[in-house]
């Protein structure tokens, strides 16, 4: 995430409250919102009350159509 210029309270922002959530490949979720005026992607997986982040990266509309996303 330090790489990419991503804080973590962004990333728990997003999972806590998403713009849209769409399941993914391997039983995973991927939600997005906006920061700062940019769209963050964030893709989970969530087990009981355990929410593993498997990736997160700052996307563009066309990327979040391609994941499914019509609430952009």
């Amino acid at each position: 995430m330090k790489e990419r210029n991503i804080e973590e309270r962004h990333v728990e922002r997003v999972i806590e409250s998403p713009t849209e959530t769409v399941e993914v490949r391997f039983s995973r979720q991927a939600s997005f919102g906006n920061v700062n005026g940019r769209r963050l992607l964030v893709i989970y997986q969530a087990s009981g009350s355990m929410t593993e982040v498997v990736t997160t990266f700052w996307i563009n509309e066309d990327g979040l159509r391609k994941y499914g996303f019509t609430r952009i």
